[in-house]
């Protein structure tokens, strides 16, 4: 909420100013009603933390029956074993600024206090376009890497900050179409260039305490800033944020916990789709500490909205470090222990990096803690669980521990240190977490976790009937953006191809000059027309409009029907008749009832193959994970299962945009995941059935060997290399049904590349389409195909 410069928040009359001085007639009566104060203080005291200290351990604890088998599977009888958590599931977070990219004390801080972010100031409107139409996402995209880095989600503060005081100063004067033009233009750049980056959004800050957009563009501009926000990162939670709600903000006399009611009341019949309540929680001298009770009182109240709140702001800055200190554990105790309170976020820690002079944070400009820094760590180790079990004789043992992750430890026979890993859940009944202990790696990472395994190939494997590594020819960029006056296009990307009819039908996405994520239909008889095939945007469809991307497209037999799987950013699908007829797709449906248990953050790129008896989801989450859901034949769409990890690896080596194929002629099935190097390429695995076990396909899954790269990709004659990403794409089938069928005698992938010179935002970077044929000229590859199907492959 708070600038750098400023801060637009305003003063409040306390007991201890001159409300109560009225009173205090005497010194003699002066001490009495300290004494008074302080008596009654003490006993609310015990009663509140009594009954605050109960609900944590309802609503944030969980008993747990742990089950330790050893490395051969075997009960782990009479094993003690130590239990440590390693990171709480409660969003216990904070505010940080750039000063954490060159301040290393800063950044090691952080990571052992916090484990989720917000930025200050960098993602803020004036931030991000100080001058019109100069955006510049540099500060928040580095503070976002170094969180991604070190696994800490962040909420998004904010697209608009309604008071006029904080609004880009060429913004001021604008009104009517060329500010909603500006609005509109902001809107769809901060979102979608945060997309699956930001967890959350506050969507307008302090609507309770400005009105520069209501004003000039009318109140219904509003619920217009959530509906559109939600279309276009429809996976992001949106808030309200405001402060004076939870305790009496400077220069007011009374909160306005009422009135924010009822303005959330009133977006919410207007239609805003609003996910959470931001409740800042700047405390200033309102005596909380002596009637700890009113906090509740006023969650409670906002909790009858029946939506998550988030204390998204807290600072305290008393004179008096331990009433900081008093203060500071009033608000964490009442807000952890309350049950519409999902997360907790600290806007000022350090005193050289504080909107509020030297008596906020928990640390002192020298980095040690002041009193309430000490309180808070205290408070951090009392609500989490360190502790020792031992397994009787069935290997079994049980406590109760804080929601979270947890590291497993033991000594085996001959000293041997054993390890494992779990996590404790949400919920009511007991959970069942069973472990097996195995040998620390010498060689592992301090925090326990277990190393990535280096990929192998199983001796029994079924292998690609074509020798690798694999040499591949491109074409020129084949298929381009094309703009007409609804729609200025910068990209074309992420294709999906079937040959139909005698002719090439492609699905792909494209991306506007404003960020706007949509889909584009071709069709043509031969690829030297592609260039010349008119689009249809996808929008055009009144069912598709808003955000659909990453399509695919099958013809699903048992159905008789065409379908189209698409993010939305959950996985949705439509159906036809006829595929090329794009204006008649049905209205998007849904593969799940909500987000399924197992799905990462970022869900992406989905992807469905079947076999004989079920119907396989694929996608991929930007997270080194592969994900697969299945329902049966019978059933598809509906009834996906949870999703499990099918594959995993390092993170840049199995990013995203998975496809998988049944080969042809054999009992084989491909797999092809994205992923990043120097440049974008193609890593294989393989498996003998859709369900099992997935094999990285020797010489075709590094950077400098990979399934298609730059490494291996020749541009045919006379062609000028354009482009190193062999990006998002996919492989030309033998045959347009369900079971996505390849034939490996010709195998073309058409691939989204870039002129690697032009860097930008990466819903601007300029994809096209281009094709890649493999290269059947060499003779091994032509004996392991002829050997396999017993005739030559086709030419080229």
């Amino acid at each position: 909420m708070i600038p750098d410069d400023d801060n637009a928040n305003e003063r409040i009359l306390t007991m201890k100013s001159a409300g109560m001085k009225r009173f205090l007639f005497c010194g003699f009566m002066a001490a009495c009603a300290a004494a008074a104060v302080t008596a009654v203080a003490s006993e609310a005291g015990a009663d509140w933390k009594d009954d605050a200290n109960a609900r944590i351990a309802r609503l944030r604890q969980r008993e747990v029956r742990l089950r330790a088998v050893d490395e051969k599977g075997q009960p782990a009888a009479g094993m003690k074993i130590d239990i440590r958590q390693t990171r709480q599931a409660f969003p216990f977070g904070a505010a940080m600024s750039p000063a954490l990219l060159r301040n290393g004390r800063y950044a090691e801080f952080f990571k052992a206090h916090f484990n989720w972010a917000v930025f200050g100031n960098e993602s803020k409107w004036y931030s991000n376009e100080r001058v019109k139409g100069r955006e510049d996402y540099g500060a928040a995209d580095a503070l976002l890497a170094w969180c991604k880095a070190n696994d800490i989600p962040v909420r998004g503060h904010c697209i608009f900050w309604e008071p006029e005081r904080w609004q880009p100063r060429w913004l001021r004067d604008l009104s009517g179409e060329p500010l909603r033009e500006a609005v509109e233009r902001r809107l769809t750049s901060a979102v979608t260039h945060f997309r699956g980056r930001f967890v959350h959004w506050d969507v307008n800050n302090e609507m309770l305490h400005g009105a520069f957009f209501k004003d000039r563009l009318g109140e219904s501009i509003w619920p217009w800033m959530f509906t559109r926000a939600h279309e276009l990162d429809p996976e992001a939670k949106l808030f309200v944020n405001e402060f004076n709600i939870l305790s009496v903000d400077q220069d007011f006399e009374q909160v306005q916990t009422d009135e924010y009611i009822a303005s959330i009341r009133r977006l919410l019949d207007q239609g805003a789709p609003i996910h959470g309540i931001g409740i800042q929680g700047h405390v200033w001298r309102e005596a909380i500490v002596a009637g700890p009770g009113v906090l509740k009182e006023r969650l409670d109240k906002v909790a009858a909205l029946e939506l998550p709140i988030w204390i998204t702001e807290f600072d305290v800055a008393d004179d008096d470090e331990t009433l900081c200190a008093d203060k500071l554990e009033v608000v964490y105790r009442t807000a952890y222990s309350h049950p519409a309170v999902k997360g907790i976020m600290m806007w000022v820690f350090w005193a050289g990096d504080s909107w509020r002079g030297p008596n906020a944070g928990l640390a002192r400009r020298d980095w040690t803690l002041n009193e309430a820094g000490t309180r808070y760590e205290a408070l951090m180790r009392e609500w989490s669980t360190e502790t020792s079990v031992t397994t009787d004789a069935s290997g079994l043992s049980s406590f109760r521990g804080f929601h979270g992750d947890y590291a497993a430890t033991a000594t085996g026979a001959n000293e041997t240190e054993l390890s494992a890993s779990f996590k404790i859940e949400d919920g009511q009944e007991p959970q069942e977490v069973r472990i097996r202990l195995q040998r620390a790696s010498a060689s592992g990472p301090a925090s326990g976790a277990e190393p990535a395994a280096a990929p192998t190939v199983r001796a029994d494997a079924p292998m690609l009937p074509l020798a690798a590594p694999l040499r591949w020819k491109s074409t020129a960029a084949l298929i381009s953006p094309v703009s007409d006056e609804a729609h200025k296009i910068v990209s074309v990307k992420d294709p999906t191809v079937v040959r139909h009819g005698d002719k090439w039908h492609i699905y792909a996405t494209t991306a506007t000059t404003r960020g706007g994520w949509s889909m584009v239909y071709l069709s043509f008889a031969d690829w030297a027309e592609a260039a010349e095939a008119k689009p249809y945007y996808i929008d055009v469809n009144p069912n598709l409009r808003g955000y659909h991307c990453a399509p695919q497209i099958f013809y699903f037999r048992p159905h008789k029907k065409w379908y189209l799987i698409y993010q939305s950013q959950h996985p949705q699908y439509s159906t036809t008749d006829d595929l090329a007829r794009p204006e008649t797709w049905t209205a998007p449906a849904d593969f799940f009832d909500g987000k399924p248990a197992g799905a990462p953050r970022l869900w992406i790129d989905y992807w469905v193959i079947c076999d004989a008896t079920h119907a396989y989801l694929f996608f991929t989450g930007d997270n080194g994970r592969v994900y697969r859901s299945r329902t049966g034949i019978a059933e598809f769409p509906k009834g996906m299962s949870d999703p499990e990890v099918a594959i995993e690896g390092p993170r840049n080596d199995v990013f995203e945009g998975s496809m998988t194929y049944k080969i042809k002629g054999t009992g084989t099935y491909l797999t092809l995941v994205e992923a990043i190097g120097p440049a974008r390429y193609y890593r294989a695995w393989i498996s003998d059935r859709l369900d099992g076990a997935w094999t990285p396909l020797p010489d075709a899954h590094t950077w400098e060997k990979p399934f298609a790269g730059i490494n291996n990709v020749a541009f045919a004659d006379g062609v000028t290399p354009w482009t190193r990403d062999i990006s998002h794409g996919e492989l030309i089938r033998d045959g347009y049904d369900e079971t996505l069928t390849i034939d490996p005698g010709n195998l073309q992938l058409l691939y989204q590349g870039r002129d690697p010179a032009i860097n930008g935002r990466y819903d601007q970077l300029p994809y096209r389409l281009a094709l890649l044929k493999l290269d059947l000229s060499s003779a091994t590859i032509k004996e392991t195909y002829k050997g396999r199907y017993g005739v030559l492959p086709s030419p080229d």
